[in-house]
């Protein structure tokens, strides 16, 4: 019964569409992870998306900074 509740809390836990991408990864982990390692692993997911976003985003900046230092005369 104790089981049941756990791995209730669990797919709970994993029904937010936030955490889709890593909802089947951590359903197919045997045995299943308790809720505490399953917000582990989507934590890290998170902030692994958060890195790759930063990246992705830093080029931007770099460009425009280059832009506006050219266009007031600065090099």
């Amino acid at each position: 019964m104790q089981k049941m509740h756990k791995e209730d809390k669990l797919f709970n836990f994993l029904m937010d569409d936030n955490y889709r991408t890593v909802h089947s990864q951590i359903l197919n982990i045997e045995p299943l992870p308790c809720i505490g390692s399953a917000y582990a692993i989507v934590a890290q997911e998170e902030k692994q998306g958060a890195i790759a976003t930063t990246q992705v985003e830093m080029p931007e900046v770099a460009t425009l900074m280059t832009k506006n230092q050219t266009v007031s005369g600065i090099r």
